[in-house]
């Protein structure tokens, strides 16, 4: 079965220097420390077409990585434990968040992924409410990297979830078939065809 590609629709980042200010619409976003303050991130997926819990083998969050200053920004991936507004939230509204879901390192340039299949199995799980992935700057002061947002241009640079499913069983296809019947027009109707009587007597 192919992987799925999921999108960001949701994304921004966060200023600790401008705590009142919100960057919803702004492309890049950027994550690093500059002059002793952070640049935090907060994205957010929509998980309707990732396949249950059971049947993920990989989940790996891809960010474009689109400029470098100094040795470039690092990042924990933790998740966010309360929702949040792209138009609205800034450094002093952020959401609460917690975790350690591993390190997102964009030192150079180009796509960089970080395995976080344990964090999108806990919510598909249920385990928690999907408010969305905070990234925590960890970089040396004077290091920071710009990335593609939601609002990027170009589609593919935009961040992403990449899921590997693993091999299809009962479950994987009913999740699949319920889908595709759930998202089908409705207006059509199968057909009985019968068989033509071709005998003659």
């Amino acid at each position: 079965m192919e992987d799925i590609i999921i999108i960001s629709t949701k994304s921004t980042f966060l200023n600790e220097a401008a705590p009142t200010t919100n960057y919803g619409n702004n492309t890049p976003i950027y994550l690093g420390i500059s002059s002793n303050h952070h640049w935090d991130d907060l994205i957010e997926f929509d998980l309707t077409t990732c396949p249950p819990a059971s049947s993920i083998k990989t989940a790996l969050f891809y960010l474009n990585c689109l400029s470098v200053t100094g040795t470039g920004g690092t990042g924990t991936v933790k998740r966010c434990t309360a929702s949040w507004v792209e138009a609205t939230v800034t450094w002093g509204t952020k959401p609460a968040n917690t975790g350690d879901y591993g390190i997102t390192n964009l030192t150079a340039t180009g796509a960089r992924s970080v395995d976080i299949t344990t964090l999108v199995k806990e919510w598909k799980a249920g385990t928690y409410n999907n408010y969305g992935i905070y990234l925590s700057a960890t970089s040396t002061n004077g290091n920071s990297s710009g990335f593609g947002s939601d609002d990027y241009a170009t589609e593919a640079e935009r961040p992403r979830l990449v899921i590997t499913p693993s091999v299809p069983s009962g479950g994987i296809l009913n999740w699949f078939f319920s889908e595709a019947w759930r998202k089908h027009d409705k207006l059509w109707q199968p057909k009985l065809i019968l068989p033509k009587e071709e005998y003659s007597y």
